[in-house]
């Protein structure tokens, strides 16, 4: 059945019908290029669908014997589409070398259409042209396939799986095409009739259709992949304060609530930390509000170095910052407000500013009376401010009754 098919096959028609349906798929990527962003390299895939819609409408139409200009401008056409092809897969997936890669995409192309115009010229018979043209398409869809696989091989992806396999087939296809005059018998007489013309051009589109199909699926998954990215970068930027780099004030309230809950859930011990860094606005007044930002980066990354890995540390607003400890009593909260005011103390300030900055820290740890965690804030707030008025660089452990 199959073969009778094949046989019955009309090459005029079968390039016709497969020029509408290229046209077709050329309209809708042309479409996508003029209303959306696209990456580079899908200009050079819509340019190959549209070299191969051309290419069908010039064999459909140049007679059953063309002249010698004709036989050249049609498949130099043809010739071009997988060149373009192949360019838009170096673009797209930003190959290494990429100017070497397209030097040799360009050079590969060129002979092989020069190699056809001196083929036609010379008057060479159907079988070399066929040899010629056929062997490169195997070699560009070769190349295309092993940029695919190497692509594959570092990211899985469906789009490039799908445009591996197809170029694959074709590239298997063009050197079974190729060997065809080493072929006898009746399959050696049927691979240059008419009909084997006509099925390859049906063929022919049908992996062009798929092609485009992974092209345009390609452009989503990558548009995907930078939306998840800008997703996730907008919520690091709405969790983080945008000057240190530290959680940013709701951050630590959401995460110290959770540690809160847990603590009073168990009857675990947990302690609160309020650190402010001492006669800061004498730095904006003297060195400026630059200055200011520096030393406050210059606070964080001490803190952040000083503090335990367990310890959510965060910057509240201006000069303030806060911590949550867990499983800490009162004992080990001083350690560690002491070991961050050492650190402070020590740290090197940038130029120009300070020699060093000082820290008082007011310290509270979660009694029965704290009814939640703004209550031994509040304490810890008290205990700051006692700090202060004590001298400064210090740390104050705020007693359970404020």
């Amino acid at each position: 059945m199959w073969a009778e098919v094949l046989l019955r096959l009309d090459e005029t028609t079968a390039f016709v019908t497969s020029a509408f349906a290229l046209a077709g798929v050329t309209a809708g990527l042309y479409f996508v290029a003029r209303t959306r962003r696209t990456y580079p390299g899908f200009r050079s895939w819509m340019l190959s669908l549209a070299c191969a819609m051309a290419a069908f409408l010039m064999f459909a139409f140049r007679g059953e014997n063309p002249g010698v200009l004709s036989l050249i401008v049609s498949n130099a056409v043809a010739l071009a589409v997988t060149p373009l092809h192949l360019d838009g897969v170096l673009r797209f997936f930003a190959t290494p070398r990429l100017r070497l890669w397209r030097s040799l995409n360009a050079a590969l192309a060129a002979a092989a259409i020069v190699g056809f115009a001196i083929a036609a010229a010379s008057g060479a018979e159907l079988r070399t042209r066929v040899v010629i043209a056929s062997a490169a398409l195997a070699v560009h869809f070769s190349l295309t396939t092993a940029v695919l696989c190497a692509y594959a091989a570092r990211r899985r992806s469906a789009p490039v799986t799908l445009m591996a396999l197809v170029s694959g087939v074709v590239m298997a296809c063009a050197l079974l095409r190729a060997a065809s005059p080493l072929w006898s018998g009746p399959l050696g007489v049927y691979a240059l009739s008419d009909s084997a013309v006509a099925a390859g051009a049906a063929m022919a589109t049908l992996f062009c259709v798929l092609l485009a199909v992974a092209m345009i699926t390609a452009h989503v998954e990558r548009v995907e992949g930078e939306l998840h990215h800008t997703q996730a970068k907008l919520e690091q930027l709405a969790a983080q304060d945008d000057l240190t780099g530290l959680d940013n004030r709701r951050t630590f309230f959401e995460r110290a609530h959770l540690l809160w809950e847990l603590a009073e859930r168990y009857d675990r011990p947990v302690a609160v930390l309020v650190c402010d860094a001492d006669h800061f606005k004498a730095v904006n007044d003297l060195y400026g509000h630059a200055a200011g930002d520096d030393v406050l980066r210059a606070l964080a990354l001490a803190l952040a170095s000083a503090k335990r890995g367990t310890d959510l540390l965060a910057r509240i607003g201006g000069e303030e910052f806060a911590l949550i400890l867990p499983e800490t009593d009162e004992t080990a909260a001083l350690q560690v407000a002491d070991r961050l005011r050492a650190a402070v103390r020590s740290a090197l300030m940038p130029r120009p500013g300070p020699d060093h900055v000082t820290l008082s820290v007011g310290v509270a740890v979660r009694t029965p009376m704290d009814a939640d965690l703004l209550a031994a804030m509040r304490r810890a707030d008290g205990a700051l401010l006692k700090a202060k008025i004590a001298g400064r660089d210090r740390a104050l452990l705020a007693p359970a009754s404020d």
